[in-house]
Parts: C-alpha cells; sequence; structure tokens
C-alpha cells in the first residue's frame, strides 16, 4: 500500500491508493477548508503510476509551488504548495509515507 501524508492548514490526513482527494470548500471536497483564496473545488490528489499527484481543478486563483503558479506537482518527496497565493495562501504540505 502507497499511502501519502498531507497536512492542510495544521491538520493531518492520511491518504491511501484507492483514494482520490479534493480539496476545497465545498461541503463534498475530501479535505474541507474554509480559508480565503480557496475554491469550491480547488485542488485534487491521486496517484498516477505510481507517483502521487497534485493537480489544480480549476480554481480561480490557482495553486503555487516554489512561488510558480502550476498546473499540477509530482510528489515525489516532501512537498509543500499554497492555494490561492504564493506567498500568503492556504499552506498544503505532501509527505509520501
Amino acid at each position: 500500500m502507497v499511502s501519502l501524508h498531507v497536512n492542510v492548514g495544521g491538520t493531518d490526513h492520511l491518504l491511501t491508493d484507492d483514494d482520490v482527494a479534493t480539496i476545497g470548500r465545498d461541503p463534498s471536497a475530501t479535505i474541507r477548508v474554509e480559508a480565503d483564496g480557496v475554491s469550491r473545488r480547488h485542488a485534487r490528489i491521486s496517484l498516477v503510476d505510481g507517483t502521487w499527484l497534485l493537480a489544480d481543478d480549476g480554481s480561480r486563483f490557482g495553486v503555487f509551488h516554489n512561488g510558480a503558479q502550476v498546473q499540477h506537482v509530482a510528489i515525489d518527496g516532501p512537498t509543500t504548495v499554497r492555494l490561492g497565493d504564493p506567498q500568503n495562501g492556504l499552506e498544503v504540505t505532501l509527505t509520501p509515507a
């Protein structure tokens, strides 16, 4: 089993290889957050060919990795992204286990 530790705004979540998780304000989101700049369906996390992938899910303000807006990022080690703003957006830390 391949798992992924996800910390969103200080709250920990554990995903397994069967999971496809969504992050956003929508009540149906797997990881539901209320934060400025976060869309109802902001990002999606899934396992693709053995690698965890975080992808923008059509958000209004974007996903940022190392200060640059990205459509997706491969999680091949501890990775931090921000949702909505490159400096002050909600911090999401992802760590493969």
